[in-house]
This record gives structure tokens, sequence and C-alpha cells, in this order.
């Protein structure tokens, strides 16, 4: 560490005030920064926004783009290269791909920017209309607000495959901190994306692919949606939807980018994680005569969608993520079953964190539940072995609401989502079904789960708590009987009734997984040392008292422990 330490300071690229932040650092604030070297994988860089070998800033950025250009550049060598580079519009992101556009002119190599980004997806399809040989995008971490991401795409839009992380990571370990490059006499060319035609055939095809029911609907919309989007970008997507396919979307952002076209009104972007703000700017819309049944946030990537409705009282009411999929799952196969499409190869990709109704409905559909690692990274990298396999794509999600309905997009996809939920609710509307009435039949069929979750804490032991629990063995719990443990950090799954361990093939994480006899499901993920959080989902058909399951539950795990 104190020699990445040394050759930082010693760069002629870091600032005087980086060099302050370094120097009066704590060890423990040095080891996150200096610990250890940035690493690709799974075409993504990620870290913190600070100085050091270990974080994501303007010196690593421009180590990681000679890399990029250096891979392409092997595979392309005859070409002149160009590339997209995109980022959101926090600061930090704005200056990191700014001095990646400078590097990149400076190397002769064409640069399409991106000033009010793309969600991924629109991006990766709008490759197919220029002659780039990827992308670049810089953007504030959606697992970590303090961690900025950057991300590298091939030429067909899709992340750097194993293959090209490693030699990524090779070239990147090679470059020293203060990698200069042999500045080109003829420069590179910038073009501003948002003024090409390319732009707008980007737009018009995403658009047009993440729709694909809306011509199923004759005559006036019944479900009327409230959309808050933030970003230029996004609000232009959610346009053209409303637009090409005829909902009736009124946009609440806080800005108007369609006065000339379409009057929209500017209020600030509801927060669904709010409920009050979210019943707040619902009602004020219901006063002044908008019939709106429907509340849609995008978030800034335009990967995460959140969904509030009206249900049968004519109350709002909120989908979390796991109802969400199950309401796309079961939406999907009764379609496919009513067009007679559905095929015994779909597969549904998720993180070890999703609902037992999701592998109910699966099980009952004969559609098979592939699970993934604990990052919507993996799944879109499981794509590339469905493609392989011949097998298709149901449904891709993780536990943070983000969602993937079609094996041609790689990236979550909440554009895309919205307009699969919107097609979906306008289905249900016309039959006289609000969403609650149809979650509650699913429910009735594939089994009603409460989930929840605790923090428990034990001092005093020279083991961490973690790794306590992945020695023990769990007969029961809550007096329900333990079928399987999925020890995740380990990659095994032991089947307690044949007796048997498995070696599971995924990426390690730090997670552990009960599954009981009832269909019930526990999750114990390291907090600190001394510290879990224990997340669950119990089974209560028939039990009268569900939070007496609960408590017992939390109780037999200590007594486990301890």
């Amino acid at each position: 560490m104190n020699n990445r330490i040394t050759a930082w300071l010693n760069c002629e690229q870091v600032s005087i005030k980086d060099r302050e932040t370094i120097t009066k650092a704590s060890l423990e604030e040095r080891n996150i920064m200096f610990g250890k070297e940035l690493t690709l994988s799974h075409g993504l860089l990620q870290g913190p926004s600070l100085p050091g070998s270990n974080c994501v800033n303007v010196i690593n950025a421009k180590r990681a783009t000679l890399s990029f250009m250096k891979l392409m550049k092997r595979e392309y060598p005859d070409q002149r290269l160009s590339f997209v580079v995109s980022s959101d519009q926090r600061k930090g992101s704005v200056l990191i791909a700014s001095e990646i556009i400078k590097l990149l002119l400076s190397s002769r190599i064409d640069v399409y920017a991106d000033r009010d980004p793309h969600p991924s997806n629109a991006l990766a399809l709008a490759l197919e209309q220029t002659h780039a040989y990827g992308i670049i995008q810089v953007r504030t971490s959606t697992e970590i607000t303090s961690y900025e991401e950057i991300v590298f795409y091939q030429r067909d839009g899709v992340r750097l495959n194993q293959k090209e992380v490693e030699e990524f990571n090779q070239i990147y370990s090679s470059l020293p901190f203060d990698c200069k490059i042999e500045e080109k006499k003829e420069k590179g060319s910038l073009f501003y994306f948002d003024q090409t035609k390319d732009f707008d055939n980007s737009y018009l095809s995403y658009v047009d692919h993440v729709s694909p029911y809306h011509s199923y609907f004759c005559g006036e919309r019944l479900i009327r949606p409230l959309v808050t989007v933030q970003g230029g970008s996004l609000a232009k997507l959610v346009y053209l939807l409303k637009k090409e396919h005829g909902y009736p979307l009124t946009f609440v952002d806080g800005q108007d980018y369609f006065s000339k076209e379409e009057p929209i009104s500017c209020l600030d972007p509801v927060d669904l994680r709010s409920f009050e703000e979210a019943r707040k700017q619902f009602n004020e819309r219901r006063k002044i005569g908008e019939k709106i049944n429907l509340i849609f946030n995008l978030d800034p990537s335009g990967e995460k969608v959140s969904l509030a409705y009206l249900n049968r009282k004519g109350d709002l009411s909120f989908l979390d993520s796991e109802e969400m999929a199950l309401l796309l799952v079961s939406f999907s196969l009764e379609i496919m079953q009513r067009n007679k499409t559905l095929r015994p190869n779909y597969e549904i990709l998720c993180t070890p964190s999703h609902s037992a109704s999701i592998d109910n409905i699966a099980s009952y559909h004969h559609v098979r539940v592939r699970e993934t690692g604990n990052s919507f990274a993996s799944i879109s990298k499981e794509l590339e072995n469905l493609s392989k396999e011949m097998q298709m794509l149901l449904l891709g999600y993780d536990s943070k609401g983000r969602y993937l309905l079609s094996r041609k997009m790689r990236e979550a996809d909440g554009m895309g989502t919205m307009s699969y939920l919107l097609d979906m609710a306008e289905y249900y509307q016309r039959q006289g079904k609000t969403l609650d009435l149809v979650l509650e039949s699913l429910f009735n069929k594939y089994g009603y789960f409460k989930r929840g979750e605790s923090v428990i804490s034990l001092e005093g032991k020279k083991k961490s708590l973690f790794d306590r629990i992945k020695n023990l063995s769990f007969p029961s719990v809550g007096e329900v009987e333990v079928l399987e443990k999925y020890d995740y950090s380990s990659l095994i799954k032991t089947d307690y009734l044949l007796e048997t361990e498995e070696k599971l093939t995924l990426e390690p994480f730090s997670q552990i997984k009960l599954i009981l006899k009832d269909s019930s499901s526990i999750r114990f993920e390291p907090i600190s040392f001394s510290s879990v959080k224990v997340s669950y989902e119990l089974n209560y058909d028939g039990i009268e008292n569900v939070d007496s399951k609960e408590k017992m539950l939390i109780d037999d795990i200590i007594k486990a422990i301890k």
C-alpha cells in the first residue's frame, strides 16, 4: 500500500487538494483509497469518488480509457476507432467524462458525446446506427451513491466478456499512474450525439422495442399514468412512448422539455420511497381533474422503475420488487398462452433473494428458474449462457427493483419495464381488475409470503458472526424443518434431507440462505464483524398470527448462534 501511495504522490497529475486529502487521511481512510488496485469486473469499474488507486477518479479513468483503446485496437487493428462517451449530470461524472473525451480526441479517435444520457440499452441500440466501436459510460453507482462507475461496452452494445476483461486488467495494471500518451497531429472529431440522426433513430428503435403489446388495444386507453422522470433523454423517451403508442401520459419533471409541442407540468419529481410525498403529488393532480390511476418513477439512469396504483378501494398502493416480478411473469405467461407461443425453453434469471412465489408459478408452467450471482451484472452475464443453450428469457430481475424482459437488452431496463407494466395494467383494467385483485388471485394460487428483515448483533467471539453461522447446522427454525442450506461464500449447497453436498457454479458472495419445508426462506448477510442482517420470507398460508412466527424464528436463530 505504501508503494502505491508514494507513486500516487509523485504523479504530476495529482492536484494539490488531493495531495492534502491523502496526507491528512487516517490509516483506515488510506486503506480505502490505496488498499488495492481497481479491477474491471463484468465490464464495470466501480469505486469511491476519492483520490487513490482503489477509487474512480480522473487519473484512473484515463488509465482505464487507454486500456480500452489498446484492447479495441487489438481487435480492430486496421480501423480508425470511434466511441460513444456518456455520463450522468453529476459533477464528478461530468468531469471524468470530459477528461476521457479530451484523451480520446488527442489520440485521433472520434467521439460521440452524449450530453444528456440515454439509458444504457438505448445507447447499445444506438451503436447499431453508428460506426462507433464501443461505449464508455460514466455514472454514479446505483448500488452505493458515494461510488462512481465506468462501464465499457463492445461494438455490439454488450459489456466486455470475460476474456476481454482479463486482457483489459492486464493492460490496466501495466500502466503507471501518470501514464502519458503521444498526441497525434490530427485530432479526432467531436460529435454531439443528440445532434445526429443516429440519436433519433436509436430513440425510435428503443421505444418500438420496449412496447411489445400496445397494438393489442383499440380505442381510448383506460390507463392514465403520471410519469416522473429526471433528465432530458428519459423525458424524450417517455414522450415518444406517449406519441407512438397512445398512452395519455402526464409528466412531472424539473424542466419543461417539450413546451412547444406539449404542455407539461413542472413539479418536483416524486420519490416513491416516500409514501406521503407520492400521495400528495397524486392528489394534487386529481384535484385539477386529471384521471390518473398509476404513478411511475424512473431513476436518472433509466434502470429502475417504481409503481404505485389505485387499488379496488380507490386508495394508492405500492408494488414491492417481488410483487412486480410476480405480475410481470404472470402477464407474460398469460399472453404467451393466449397466443400459443409458450415453449418449454423459457427461463427466469434472478438473484438468490427471489420469492418462493416465483418458484411456484415457474414450476406450475414448467419454466426454469436460474439463480445468478448477487448483482444485476451477473444476470447480464448469464444471458450469454442462455444464448449458447438456445434458451429464452422470460424475466431477469434483482431485489433492488431492476428488471429485464428481452434477451436483446443486456442492462436493467426501467423504460422497457414501465412500458410493459403499462400494457399489463391496460390488459387487466379492460377486464375490470385492479392490480391488487390480480395479486390476490396469484397469492391464492401460488402462496402468500410475508417478507421482513432484522439485524442480529453478538459480541465477544473470535470468529465473525457470519463465519459462525456458516459452520452451523440448522435442523429446524421456528419449528419448521430446514431442507436446504446455500452457502454462497463457499459455493456449497447442502441438502439435509438427502444428506448430500453440491458445488454451486456462481461467483462467490457473502450470503447464506436456508430453505424451509413450508417454502419459507431465511438469508444471512454480514454487516460487520459482530452483526448480520437476517432477511426472511415466511409462508403464512393458514397461520393466524404471523408476527409470533417471526418472533419465534429470530429467537431460534439467536439461540442456535449462541
